[in-house]
């Protein structure tokens, strides 16, 4: 087993340029990598274009102001709520996603707890698409 948790990263790149290897496998492996690392390139220019695509949009332009909100987390919220108009309240939006507390009732005796998390679940794999203008 590897020494380290992240194969690809700093220090599992250092540990595979150390592994002495049979030299078919030594080619392999280099080949992989540059595989690997053709591929990070090309998805972080992709991950640009979708970034400066996405910041031109009003609706993230207006959430971008939000600590902690980066332009996926909103581009997620939007295309997870939707059209923000088919909810009649806020407390409709925070209870769709499972923001408001577990409330308990018995006679005279209110139980508040912590927050449901019982919103609509998202299966993994939602493509999120951001328009070109």
């Amino acid at each position: 087993r590897p020494p380290v948790s992240n194969l690809f990263g700093k220090k599992g790149r250092r540990f595979l340029a150390e592994l002495v290897l049979p030299k078919t496998e030594e080619i392999i492996l280099g080949s992989c990598l540059e595989l690997i690392d053709e591929l990070d390139r090309e998805v972080a220019a992709l991950e640009g274009e979708i970034y400066e695509g996405a910041k031109q949009m009003p609706k993230v332009k207006l959430l971008l102001p939000v600590p902690r909100l980066d332009v996926i987390s909103i581009m997620t919220i939007l295309a997870e709520i939707g059209d923000i108009w088919r909810f009649r309240s806020p407390e409709k939006i925070f209870s769709y996603a499972g923001l408001v507390p577990r409330v308990h009732s018995s006679g005279k005796t209110r139980y508040t707890g912590h927050i449901t998390k019982a919103g609509r679940s998202t299966s993994p794999g939602v493509a999120l698409t951001v328009p070109r203008n």
